[in-house]
């Protein structure tokens, strides 16, 4: 059997598995499954998928934008859902796609495979006509994609992080030195190294990454290096999306990045209608520690209340049973 190969660099080459190009049902898009070549004694190869657009053969209906999407491989059934749905609703509008599933061994490894994996995507022939990328993922997936952003020798037009786990703890050092040096407590690190645009997709109840935390640091010019940054947070929905009593905030995200990679690819961010971060959006730790205070009052005094209330019932009760 003949495998479609080519280099990559340095010796290293990628090939599209047996079976592994296949048309997706009802969108029209293609999906290549592809090897991708890590190291030259063939061990520990990166498994990607190439998404593609329908007319990908016709050079002039593929954009010169770039797609590469990092996401947890376990996620649940509505996260990869969507995933999937973003994935083929970029193709159908001319975007090559990366699409990288991560898992949760190692992840400095997966960061090493998902530059791989983009290196071996934007060396295919499928990609010829892209000229710069735009970097994406959700949860540690928009982690790993803002590592690897930070590495890459391309050109970077812009980032779509969702579920950014800005709270959460960076992984431990790769190597064995490093390894010995405490992460960080926070996941800011990669952010500062990005430049250019930058779309971040949250849920108003994401444990992980506090609208406020957020809000705070995209507004602190002399932290950030980002020339626009837009901060789209989406009511009640968690870090998945998902909404009380079996709500989806799915879509809404979908439709957020959707405005904002078209909007790179048209260097019209200027049109761009998705909403910056907002002053109004930052509040300070006396601002929380007020409000957990007096839920705790009130909390405290409805207690009372109800005890007061209880305690006037049963004397009234006793004072009726005397009378009798």
């Amino acid at each position: 059997m003949v495998r479609f190969h080519w280099h990559v660099e340095h010796g290293l080459v990628a090939h599209v598995i047996p079976g592994g190009f296949q048309e997706s049902e009802g969108s029209g898009v293609w999906r290549a499954e592809c090897s991708v070549q890590t190291t030259s004694d063939g061990k520990g190869p990166a498994s990607a998928t190439f998404v593609l657009p329908p007319k990908y053969l016709e050079l002039d209906r593929v954009q010169e934008l770039g797609v590469a999407f990092a996401h947890m491989d376990n996620a649940n059934v509505k996260e990869v859902a969507l995933v999937r749905q973003l994935e083929d609703s970029l193709a159908q509008q001319g975007f090559i796609v990366l699409s990288f599933s991560c898992d949760h061994t190692k992840e400095r490894r997966q960061e090493r495979l998902f530059e791989k994996s983009l290196d071996a995507c934007a060396t295919s022939p499928y990609a010829h006509s892209v000229k710069r990328w735009l970097l994406g993922g959700m949860g540690i997936g928009a982690r790993i994609a803002a590592v690897v952003a930070g590495k890459c020798r391309g050109v970077m037009s812009g980032y779509a992080l969702l579920s950014y786990p800005l709270q959460a703890p960076m992984p431990e050092g790769k190597t064995k030195e490093a390894s010995m040096v405490p992460p960080a407590s926070d996941s800011l690190e990669p952010l500062l190294a990005l430049d250019g645009a930058a779309l971040f997709v949250k849920g108003a109840r994401d444990a992980h990454c506090t609208t406020s935390a957020l809000a705070q640091l995209l507004l602190s010019a002399d932290t950030l290096q980002l020339a626009d940054a837009r901060l789209v947070d989406l009511h009640d929905a968690d870090g998945s999306f998902r909404m009380p009593a079996d709500g989806d905030a799915g879509n809404e995200a979908l439709d957020a990045v959707m405005q904002f990679v078209q909007a790179v690819a048209a260097d019209s961010l200027e049109e761009c209608t998705l909403p910056p971060p907002r002053p109004e959006q930052v509040a300070s730790d006396e601002d929380f520690i007020f409000q957990a205070q007096q839920s705790a009052a009130d909390a405290a005094a409805a207690v009372e209340a109800a005890a007061a209330a209880a305690a006037e019932e049963k004397a009234a009760q006793e004072a009726a049973a005397a009378e009798k």
